[in-house]
């Protein structure tokens, strides 16, 4: 089983691909911020340097916190998005337990694990294990005086060190407790994609997709502006979504993408990527533009296969018709197959119009299909 791990819920960003427990590829880069940036080019490397394609793996796993609200998002946006379009399997890890693992893997003997990062406000997320890498008790945003009881009570009857992973290792050495002399400082302040991948590979995936474990609520509200356009929301897409824009071109037609095209096609003059994502910041659909002049086409529009049927087709178009206007387009061409029933009649609905055809221009494993092209005319509809 090829296993990607993913994580971006503290000061690090990593990606590690997995192949039955042997490393293929891995990434780490230190950051605080930028993770929306990196997480996509990253997964593509290491796919790069495994030699294989996105459609290769077979489950994803990610650290669902507690972390920082904006890197939890991150991570689980471009995992539900990439999902989505492979239709591959999904497991959330929590961030301790990954922590924990990656101490456990070192295999330097010791007592109990102890997982500490510091939350700021006199607090910690805590979270205790026992040697062998099983929770004693639940991840919790504890204060300090509670997470030193927590190690009381636990360690009276454990032997040897005290190993402890996170950045809250000074506030827990600085107490006066019968244990401080025992605690060990491992420093490990971050997870690690490749334990994440393998803590993923042998948990169950569950019947819901995983979602963040924030343990504190966010001291920032998402702008309402995010949630325009009903149930999803349209962006402007970066070359950082290359990634998830060929999955769904993969996942979508015969002819077949990687990130470094999508990429490459945004570095084109007059190019722009529209997507659509839903409520949890995850991508639905997508659109790629070209405009020359006044005239812009389509290049390449899709749905991920388990969001069609919803709406997310039209919300998409009328984003991209809103986008064109707003670059000064006067008209938008695009082809479909004749055999798309459904892409007519979304098209024809909001006043699409054939302008010509062409024969034989797609192919699949049916045979060769016609294309018509279509026509929007952008000032006459504005009125």
């Amino acid at each position: 089983m090829i296993v990607l791990g993913l994580d971006t819920a503290q000061g690090a960003c990593s990606a590690a691909l997995l192949k039955d427990g042997h490393i293929l590829a891995r990434r780490h880069a230190a950051m605080r911020t930028g993770h929306a940036e990196a997480l996509a080019p990253m997964v593509e490397a290491v796919l790069r340097e495994a030699d294989r394609v996105p459609a290769s793996i077979d489950r994803i796993a990610v650290t669902i916190g507690p972390g920082t609200f904006t890197g939890l998002r991150v991570a689980l946006a471009l995992t539900r998005g990439m999902a989505l379009a492979l239709r591959c399997e999904i497991v959330g890890i929590g961030t301790l337990e990954a922590m924990a693992e990656a101490v456990r893997q070192e295999g330097e003997g010791g007592g109990l694990i102890i997982v500490a990062i510091d939350a700021r406000r006199d607090e910690l997320y805590f979270q205790i294990f026992s040697r062998d890498g099983v929770p004693c008790a639940p991840p919790a945003l504890l204060s300090i005086e509670a997470a030193a009881a927590e190690v009381t009570r636990w360690s009276k009857e454990a032997e040897g060190p005290l190993r402890v992973a996170g950045s809250g290792f000074p506030l827990l050495a600085a107490r006066k407790e019968a244990w401080t002399s025992r605690l060990c400082d491992t420093g490990r302040n971050e997870p690690d994609a490749v334990c994440v991948a393998r803590l993923g590979a042998a948990k169950a995936p569950g019947a819901e997709a995983p979602k963040p474990l924030y343990l504190r609520k966010p001291d920032a509200k998402l702008p309402a502006k995010s949630m325009a356009m009903g149930a999803a929301r349209i962006r402007r897409g970066l070359p950082a979504d290359a990634m998830l824009v060929a999955a769904l071109q993969n996942a979508s037609f015969e002819e077949q993408w990687n990130a470094a095209a999508v990429a490459q096609f945004l570095d084109g003059p007059g190019t722009a990527l529209i997507l659509a994502e839903n409520g949890m910041g995850e991508c639905e659909g997508y659109a790629l533009l070209r405009q020359t002049g006044a005239e812009a086409e389509i290049i390449s529009l899709a749905v991920a296969p388990d969001s069609r049927r919803r709406g997310i087709g039209r919300i998409l178009m009328e984003g991209v018709l809103a986008a064109l206007r707003e670059a000064g387009a006067n008209a938008l061409f695009l082809e479909v197959s004749v055999v798309n029933e459904a892409a007519l009649t979304l098209y024809q609905g909001l006043g699409f119009v054939p302008v010509g055809r062409r024969a034989a221009y797609y192919r699949d494993r049916f045979g060769a299909h016609d294309a018509l092209v279509l026509k929007r005319d952008l000032v006459q509809n504005e009125t």
